[in-house]
C-alpha cells in the first residue's frame, strides 16, 4: 500500500513538469522556425529535434520536410552519353589487358614474341592473335553486358 501511495503521489509530481516540457516543446519550435526563415538551416535542424525530443506534435514533420528540402536529388546523366563513356572506358580497358595480357606472356615463354614477328614466324603471330581475340571477347562481354 506504501509503494501505490508513493507512485500515486509522484504522478501529481510530475504532472507540472509535462505541461512545462509541452511549452518549452512550443518554444522550441517557435524557435525553429525563426531560424528556418532567417535561412539559418542547421540551427533551425538543431532547435526542430530538440522540440520532437520534447514532444511537439508538428516538430517532427516540419524537420522532415526542411531535410527533405535541403537534400538536393542526384543530377542524372543522360543515358546516351553514358552508354558512351562506358564503351569508350571499356575500349580502354580492352587494350590494356591486351597489352598486359601479351606482356605476361612473353615473360612465360622461353623466345620473344618480338623478336620471332620480326622474323616471320607465322605461328607466334597466331598465338598473339588467339590472346588478343579472348581477351577481347572476355571484356566485350564484360562491356556489352555491363550496359545492359
Amino acid at each position: 500500500m506504501r509503494y501505490i501511495m508513493i507512485v500515486w503521489l509522484s504522478c501529481f509530481c510530475w504532472m507540472p513538469t509535462l505541461g512545462h516540457a509541452v511549452e518549452a516543446g512550443a518554444e522550441l519550435f517557435a524557435s525553429a522556425e525563426t531560424y528556418e526563415q532567417q535561412q539559418n538551416y542547421p540551427k533551425a535542424i538543431a532547435f526542430y529535434q530538440l522540440a520532437v525530443d520534447k514532444g511537439h506534435p508538428e516538430a517532427m514533420d516540419r524537420l522532415v520536410t526542411l531535410m527533405d528540402d535541403l537534400v538536393a536529388p542526384p543530377k542524372e546523366i543522360d543515358p546516351l552519353l553514358l552508354n558512351f563513356l562506358y564503351a569508350v572506358f571499356g575500349g580502354f580497358l580492352t587494350l590494356f589487358f591486351m597489352w598486359l595480357g601479351c606482356r605476361i606472356f612473353n615473360h612465360s615463354v622461353c623466345f620473344d614474341i618480338n623478336d620471332e614477328l620480326s622474323r616471320g614466324n607465322v605461328a607466334v603471330g597466331l598465338m598473339v592473335m588467339g590472346i588478343f581475340i579472348g581477351i577481347g571477347t572476355a571484356l566485350g562481354l564484360v562491356v556489352g553486358l555491363g550496359l545492359n
